[in-house]
């Protein structure tokens, strides 16, 4: 048996080529026929309702089954390339299975006739015998290992489980074809009659079921451990990995999301945000362990009159002028002892946007925060309100934030934001499904000209300090304070994330919209009423 072992890889690094295509193919359709679904704008007919029907039961099962079973080709493909890799490419680009055979049998040949040799000298010469009978075992030994890799050639080219993943959906997909090909339609009403056909093949879509896809999306793209950490990038996804990661870096660093981050199919949302939960810090290509060392550093072993000092440098240095650099691209400054954000147009911070996405993928680390969203549509908008509170540089300093984004309101149900903390998402990330990551990786915008409200905000603590502050107009306010310290160094209690709250009073020029934000936030249970023009908001935990 004779094979050319680089054509094979190149075969095999085509077909997975292809196939990884095939699946972002298939999980582009599977968004797309939900939203098809989803969609009631045509109407409630019985033909409209039977279209659905027949969608929802048997093509969206169908376009599912077979994105499984291309995901179990890729890991089969993966597998194969690396049995070729382990088990071919040792013995050259050319195996030819009957020629090693031929050479293993020649060198036990010659070692035989050697020893056959050695025992015939006589006593007298016994040092030149056990010469013979060394270099016999040398070439007893290559015999060996030829052997060994003639065994491992053979048993991967005479191995016929290495498909057997995919191979096990081939009934399936046989009972689909003919399900689809059974679908019935009545030529005068176009109504879709499914009613006969045998939906046996079809998968359940259910919690184990997404755990098991997830999974798969997982493999496709990473190396895992048996605790599902992060080893290594595949290499046939390595180069698209780094073009996801590209688009997280411009919506971040850049000018915002870009119109790429709604094209991203459900599986490249779910193992983005795996990557960024698992491996947050090396998403951005920091140094992980220096970076905990610069935030353990701020928090433990700079003296903290220093930490202040450089805060007053920074602040004289600053001097209530915004056209400093910093000011300029993070929004970012400090006076009196308060660090602070602006609303300024240039700032990453206002170009960004925000979405759930960025809490995970966020360039500030050290963070402990809690957070509130409320979400409201007025006037064709959806607007996003939302707040934070804790501390921020590994407990260095405490402080919180009050933000409104907006973006066009959602047409379709598919495109509705699901209340999701943080929490809830790292708690539930294992089962997530595409809806839930299409509403994680949606991005508001700032919001601006009239949708912008003036802001003052007090973020109250179980200390003594707390922060208050005429944050004036702006879509966004940051306050953040050091915090206290005893006269032994040690930081005094009461400004911690569990025991501080943000309130704050907003004031909308568009008194319809302060009225819809009043009831949106009285219905997430946040007590909110309306004083002197204004609403006065307190966000409890």
């Amino acid at each position: 048996m004779r094979s050319n072992v680089a054509a094979l890889m190149i075969d095999l690094r085509h077909n997975e080529l292809a196939a990884n295509g095939a699946c972002d193919e298939a999980s582009l359709q599977t968004s797309a026929l939900q939203e098809v679904i989803d969609d009631s704008s045509a109407g409630e007919s019985a033909a409209y309702q039977s279209m659905r029907d027949y969608l929802s039961q048997v093509r969206m099962p169908a376009i599912t089954l077979q994105n499984d079973f291309l995901l179990a080709f890729v890991q089969d493909l993966y597998a194969d390339m690396g049995q070729v890799c382990e088990k071919l490419l040792p013995l050259g680009p050319v195996v030819d299975t009957d020629a090693l055979a031929a050479l293993v049998a020649q060198r036990r040949s010659w070692a035989n006739n050697l020893y056959e040799q050695a025992d015939g000298l006589p006593d007298v010469v016994s040092f030149l015998a056990a010469g013979l009978r060394g270099f016999a075992d040398m070439i007893m030994g290559q015999a060996d290992e030829l052997q060994r890799r003639l065994d491992v050639a053979l048993e991967y080219l005479n191995d016929g489980s290495i498909y057997a993943a995919s191979s096990a959906y081939a009934d399936s997909l046989h009972r689909q074809q003919d399900a689809l090909a059974s679908v019935s339609r009545d030529p005068v009403t176009g109504a879709f009659d499914i009613s006969g056909l045998d939906l046996s093949w079809a998968p359940r879509l259910d919690e184990e079921w997404r755990r098991r896809h997830n999974l798969a999306v997982l493999k496709r793209y990473f190396a895992l451990d048996d605790d599902g950490n992060i080893t290594g990038m595949r290499p046939g996804a390595e180069a698209r990995l780094h073009e996801l990661l590209d688009i997280i870096k411009q919506s971040l660093f850049g000018d915002g999301a870009p119109a790429e981050m709604g094209r991203l199919t459900a599986d490249e949302r779910y193992a983005l945000l795996y990557l960024a939960i698992k491996d947050g810090p090396q998403v951005l290509s920091l140094e992980g362990s220096a970076v905990q060392n610069v935030i353990g550093s701020l928090a433990s072993r700079v003296d903290i009159e220093d930490v202040i000092s450089r805060i007053e440098d920074f602040s004289n240095e600053v001097d209530g002028n915004d056209e400093n650099p910093i000011t300029q691209y993070f929004a970012f400054t400090t006076d009196d002892g308060i660090f602070y954000g602006k609303d300024v147009q240039t700032s990453i911070q206002h170009k960004s946007g925000f979405g759930d996405w960025i809490e995970f993928f966020g360039p500030f680390l050290g963070m402990d925060l809690d957070t509130d969203i409320t979400t409201f549509t007025y006037n064709g908008k959806e607007y996003r309100i939302q707040t934070w509170d804790g501390t921020y540089a590994a407990g260095a300093t405490y402080g919180g934030e009050v933000a409104v984004y907006t973006r066009d309101a959602p047409t379709s149900p598919s495109d509705v934001h699901m209340d999701m903390t943080p929490q809830d998402i790292r708690d539930n990330l294992d089962t997530l499904g595409a809806r839930q990551t299409k509403s994680i990786f949606t991005t508001y915008k700032s919001a601006e000209g009239g949708d912008v409200p003036d802001i003052h905000i007090t973020v109250n603590t179980g200390g003594r300090d707390s922060i208050d502050r005429d944050a004036g107009k702006g879509n966004w306010t940051f306050n953040a304070k050091i915090v206290p310290r005893n006269p032994d160094g040690s930081k005094q209690t009461g400004y911690e994330r569990e025991g501080l709250s943000v309130k704050a009073t907003l004031a909308f020029e568009d008194k319809g919209l302060q009225e819809a934000a009043k009831n949106a936030l009285a219905k997430d249970g946040v007590d909110v009423a309306e004083e002197g023009g204004r609403l006065s908001v307190a966000w409890s935990r």
